[in-house]
C-alpha cells in the first residue's frame, strides 16, 4: 500500500474497511494465497471481499501506486516500489506460498557459458529481494492455525 494509505489504514483489522485490490493472477495457487488467506492467518474475520480486481498482477500493482487500493502481491512486482518506497509492507506477517522460480535446460548444457551466465545473473537477481522477507513471519499457505 502507499504510505498515504498505511496512514489511514494501521491495523489488520482496519484493512476490512480499505479498498482491496485483487490480482488474480495468483488464483493459479493451490492452495490459494490471498485476501481471504491473509485475513485468516492474521485471525480478522475479513468478510466478503468484493473490490477493484485485476487478471495480472502488474496492473493490480499499478492500482495500489496510484493509491485506488491495497494490493496483496508477489514480491517480484512490489520489491522496486518498496525499495523506493512508493509502497510499503506495513504489517510482517505474510503468507508464504511455496512457489520458486525454476531453471530448466536440457542436461548436459548446464556449464554452457552462456547458459550458466544466464543462470547466475537469475540467482544474483533474486538474492537481491531476499531482504524483503528479512524479519517477516511467513506463514504456510493452507496453515492459518
Amino acid at each position: 500500500m502507499t504510505p498515504k494509505l498505511a496512514k489511514q489504514f494501521p491495523t489488520p483489522e482496519s484493512l476490512t474497511k480499505a479498498p482491496l485490490i485483487i490480482d488474480h493472477g495468483i488464483d493459479f495457487l493451490d492452495p490459494p494465497a490471498g485476501w481471504t488467506e491473509w485475513f485468516a492467518a492474521m485471525n480478522v474475520n475479513g468478510g466478503q471481499i468484493h473490490n477493484v480486481q485485476f487478471s495480472q498482477g502488474d496492473h493490480a500493482v499499478d492500482a495500489a501506486l496510484a493509491g485506488a487500493g491495497v494490493v496483496f502481491g508477489r514480491r517480484a512486482f512490489v520489491v522496486n516500489e518498496i525499495a523506493e518506497g512508493r509502497l510499503i509492507m506495513p504489517f510482517k506477517t505474510t503468507l508464504g506460498t511455496g512457489a520458486r522460480f525454476r531453471f530448466l535446460c536440457t542436461k548436459g548444457v548446464e556449464n554452457q557459458p552462456k547458459i550458466k551466465a544466464f543462470r547466475e545473473w537469475m540467482i544474483a537477481e533474486i538474492r537481491k529481494t531476499a531482504d524483503l522477507t528479512a524479519g517477516l513471519k511467513i506463514i504456510p499457505t493452507g496453515n492459518h492455525n
